[in-house]
């Protein structure tokens, strides 16, 4: 019976990760005993398991837009343990389809869990709902957090859209379920000051609707409702006095009626946007 030599693996464990915290293993029994049946001394040196939950998130989780105008939002997973692989990731949150529009639903070159074998965007603005569906061509560790694709979506309406993540499922090597902490995101959308079309934009339309709106009082026809026959209604939309604040951050209190005061905030924001 020969020495097997100073150290080495005697036989390997394969386990489940159920829940978050730190595991120890402890040693029972150690018992070696040598070619004459007699017990060896040992030092037993128990291991320590720590098990962490990964995180999905937006990145930034909190955007502010003005209506007609976009923004771009990164899904990123954070959180990942060292020595973590990753085989797959498949993703799906919704949103406020009258308040945001996707325009494109992209996977960067520099993505964190390149190299990607393949990927399926989508995306459906009538539900409201973004899909991705990715696999890597390596099972190598990403590291431990970045930005996997990114979302480009337009504010269509004025109000606060809520990001909510339905689905977060992400693969190890060996296609195992991880944990994964899923966290919503926000997008306060404001309306643009003297952009009374809604377009984006102040420009000669604008200046044309706010002189339809002229010397127009609440309690007038076509004052708070578009209507078939009077041209530039409603005409409350042209009611931006009194205004406080400084361009483009306006708080406007309206004062029921579209008058010379009307006329310098529109002119005030006329000329900080040229």
């Amino acid at each position: 019976m020969g020495s097997p030599g100073a150290s080495g693996i005697v036989y390997n464990i394969r386990m489940k990760a159920k829940a978050t915290g730190t595991a120890t293993l402890a040693h029972d029994v150690v018992d070696l005993r040598d070619a004459g049946n007699a017990p060896l001394a040992v030092n037993p040196i128990n291991g320590t398991v720590t098990i962490s939950t990964a995180n999905v998130s937006f990145l930034p989780p909190a955007l502010s837009a003005t209506k007609g105008g976009t923004i771009t939002l990164g899904v990123e997973v954070s959180g990942l343990s060292a020595g973590q692989t990753i085989l797959g990731f498949h993703h799906i949150f919704t949103f406020n389809p009258t308040l945001l529009e996707v325009i494109e639903v992209a996977v960067p070159a520099d993505s964190f869990f390149t190299p990607i074998l393949t990927s399926f965007p989508e995306y459906n603005n009538t539900t409201g709902k973004v899909e991705m569906n990715l696999a890597r061509s390596s099972f190598t560790v990403p590291g431990s957090s970045g930005i996997v694709y990114n979302v480009k979506m337009k504010a269509k309406a004025k109000g606060t859209a809520t990001l909510t993540q339905t689905v977060a499922d992400l693969r190890d090597a060996r296609n195992n379920v991880l944990a994964a902490a899923k966290a919503s995101g926000t997008v306060e959308i404001r309306e643009l000051a003297g952009d009374f079309n809604g377009d984006g934009r102040i420009d000669f339309e604008d200046l044309m609707i706010f002189a339809l709106a002229w010397n127009h009082k609440a309690g007038d026809p076509g004052w708070s409702t578009a209507e078939t026959g009077i041209p530039g209604s409603p005409f409350n939309r042209c009611d931006i006095h009194p205004a406080t604040g400084t361009y483009p951050n306006l708080d406007i209190t309206p004062d029921g009626k579209v008058a010379f005061e009307d006329l310098m905030i529109f002119t005030t924001i006329w000329n900080a946007t040229r």
